[in-house]
């Protein structure tokens, strides 16, 4: 009989995880992930600009520049809460980061962010 119970129990604290690991809303990984491919699309277009600068100031100097832009950095993000609006998540988001040119950023940041074929994307706030 004991048996029963446990195996019993164990299904059920089974069946509870894998709800919660469902959930569909973003983690705070999947949150500090969609962040940093924003990041890295903003030093990409950077880089082109300096790239397209390359030709003026010539390839050397605008090297130099580009090594010495500032970098985002994060430090922490932490999720506050999500809610669905149907076709994505509005989340608010207790950040920590260090932006070229506006310097290092506390507060919560609202973000909308969607599940795509290659992971969560934000398309607002942020």
């Amino acid at each position: 009989m004991n048996v029963h119970i446990n195996v019993r129990l164990t299904l059920a604290v089974a069946a509870c995880v894998a709800l919660a690991a469902c959930s569909g809303e973003p983690s705070d990984a999947d949150i500090r992930g969609a962040m940093e491919k924003n990041f890295e699309a903003s030093a990409a277009a950077v880089q082109k600009m300096t790239g397209a600068m390359s030709g003026a100031m010539g390839a050397q100097q605008a090297a130099a520049l580009a090594s010495k832009m500032p970098q985002w950095k994060i430090n922490a993000v932490k999720k506050l809460g999500c809610k669905s609006d149907g076709k994505a998540y509005l989340c608010d988001v207790d950040s920590d980061i260090e932006v070229p040119f506006a310097g290092r950023i506390q507060r919560v940041l609202p973000m909308r962010l969607i599940k795509a074929s290659d992971g969560w994307q934000i398309t607002g706030g942020f």
